[in-house]
Order: C-alpha cells, then structure tokens, then sequence
C-alpha cells in the first residue's frame, strides 16, 4: 500500500536519509553562517587563476581585460523590471575607422538558469569565450541578463526585499525580458533582425516567446540553441527526483517564497577556491549525473557561476518535468 502513498511509494531508505540530511542541512545553516561571520577571512590562498581574476568581478571587467570595449545598457520591461545587459566593441575594429554602431551584425547571446552574463567571458583564456570570439569576428556582440539576477535586480516600483519582485517564473522571461531587450538592441542599432544564441534556460525561454510571438520571429533571423532544453526527464538522484514531483508548496517551505539560495554567494567567499570548485563539481555530479572532468579553469570560472532566480522558476521547471509537458506556469 505503500507505493500509493504520495513521495513515499518513490523513495527508499536511502532517499529519506538524504532528505533528513537536506532538512537538517536547511535548518542548520542559517546558525553556522552566523558564527561564520564572526571569524576573520578565511579565504586568503587563491590558485594562480584566481589572484590573476581577483580583482575582475563583473562582467564589464573580464570584457575589458581582454582588450575589449564594453558599454552598460538597461532596459525596462513592460512590468517594470530594469534588466542590465553588456555590449561588446572589438577596439581592433573601433579603432580601423568609420561607425561600428549600427554597421555590425547584432547578436545576442542569453544565459542559463541560475546564471549571469558573467558565465560568456570569465574563463582566463579569451578564445574559449564565444562571446569575445563573435566580437573578434565582426559581430555586435549584446549580452542578456534574466530579471532577479545579479544585473537585473532593480524595479521602477518593487524592492528585492518584496515577495512580488520574485514573483515570476521563466514565462515573464521568455514573454517580457527577452523581446524587450530585442526591442532595446534593434531601435540602439537599427537593424530590423538580430541572431539570438541561447544555452539551457537560454534556449528554453526563447523557444517560449517564439512559440507566442509572431512579431518576435520577425525579429530574430537565426536562433541558435545551445544545450537546449524543453522537458527534462528528470534528475539522477532518486531523492532530489521525488521531490521535483512533489507539491510545490513543499518547495516554497522549503526555499521560501523569494530568492533561491542567495547564502551561496556567501559561502562562495568565504570557501577558498579549490574547496569551491570541488564541492560544486560534486553537487554538479550527485544531482545530474554530469561529468565536468573536461572544463578548465574551474576555480575561476566557478566562482562565477551563480546568480539569482526566483524559487517559481524552480517550481516551473519541476511542474514541467513532472507532467512532462512544456506549458506555462
């Protein structure tokens, strides 16, 4: 009779022994972290890659060290949120004479979930980077941030401390940011189309608009989509897969009803470098199965993994993997 019962039936011992391990984890952490931040800094070795990258934190700083121009631009979306996005300006070619604005074909370039701009240009070595690698190339290089993260967490009206600022899913993304930041990179460099390459959620919330917007098809003439996703089948660790099928009020206890584990920066500067790297590989490994042996630079580029979503993304993506269906919230 078991097997009936919801989340019971799928798990096993080991699930719920992961589970409490994870409950305790939530609940405990809050403690540490305080105690934590009465200790001096603790983080004071970096590896070679990170005393090279220490001061470059954003992602106008990894641009420019590369040799490259870039330019802040925000737009505001219909519901109010000002989204921060980057633009790319080869010198080399600024440099050659006549107008790069407007003359260049515009590309925009749209990270993951739980991502920013910064992921496109923080490796070391700038030929691992696509977005300085278009730049080179001839491309108006744009660089898009998703609403809630760390350049798009302003409003004309709601504060990060409101519940309604995280009230959002990637349905407002894919139907509000992204076609208001086309908008934004085609009247600043009047063109009429642009090529839009997406990675994960990147590609997912174009799908999205696409899929609703005729006129927003007018308005990219190449889609390109990198890891893309539509319906996950599911994460490879049975516990954390029971809880992707269960309520979402379970998640919102969980997580709350605004950011999803804004204590990660936290703890990111406080973990030195190699320890980081090599606990995200390993969360990386124990939820999805994935292998990273092959990435490079991980102390660094980890590092700059991270930025702010909202928990509803969280319970978007799981009510898709769940039914299995790619719909709305």
């Amino acid at each position: 009779m078991l097997r009936y019962v919801p989340i019971v039936g799928r798990m096993d011992f080991r699930d719920y022994l992961r589970l409490v391990i994870t409950f305790i984890i939530l609940i405990t952490e809050p403690i540490f972290r305080f105690f934590v931040r009465l200790l001096p800094d603790i983080c004071t070795r970096k590896s070679k890659d990170d005393q090279k990258f220490s001061m470059k934190s954003s992602t106008a700083d990894f641009i420019e060290s590369c040799g490259f121009k870039c330019s802040d631009h925000f737009v505001t979306t219909k519901d109010g949120y000002i989204l921060g996005i980057h633009r790319i300006t080869n010198q080399v070619q600024s440099n050659t004479g006549g107008s790069v604005e407007g003359s260049l074909p515009p590309v925009l370039l749209w990270h993951g979930f739980l991502m920013s701009s910064e992921v496109w240009v923080c490796s070391p070595d700038p030929k691992m980077s696509l977005a300085l690698t278009l730049s080179k190339a001839g491309y108006d290089v744009w660089l898009g941030n998703t609403r809630g993260n760390k350049y798009s967490a302003k409003h004309i009206k709601l504060k990060q401390s409101q519940s309604r600022f995280w009230d959002f899913s990637f349905d407002q993304v894919a139907l509000d940011d992204v076609p208001s930041t086309v908008d934004y990179i085609l009247k600043t460099t009047n063109h009429s189309s642009l090529t839009y390459i997406g990675f994960s959620q990147g590609t997912a919330q174009a799908f999205a608009g696409l899929s609703f917007s005729q006129e927003l098809n007018q308005k990219i003439n190449l889609f390109v989509a990198l890891a893309p996703v539509t319906k996950p089948i599911g994460l490879e660790n049975q516990g954390f897969n029971a809880l992707v099928k269960t309520s979402p009020d379970i998640i919102y206890l969980l997580f709350g009803r605004k950011c999803l584990m804004s204590v990660i920066l936290f703890w990111q500067k406080i973990v030195p470098p190699a320890i980081w790297a090599a606990m995200i590989e390993y969360a990386i490994y124990f939820i999805f199965n994935w292998d990273s042996k092959h990435l490079l630079y991980k102390e660094n580029n980890f590092r700059h993994l991270y930025s702010y979503s909202s928990v509803k993304c969280v319970v978007h993506w799981f009510q898709i993997i769940s039914s299995q269906r790619f719909q709305v919230c």
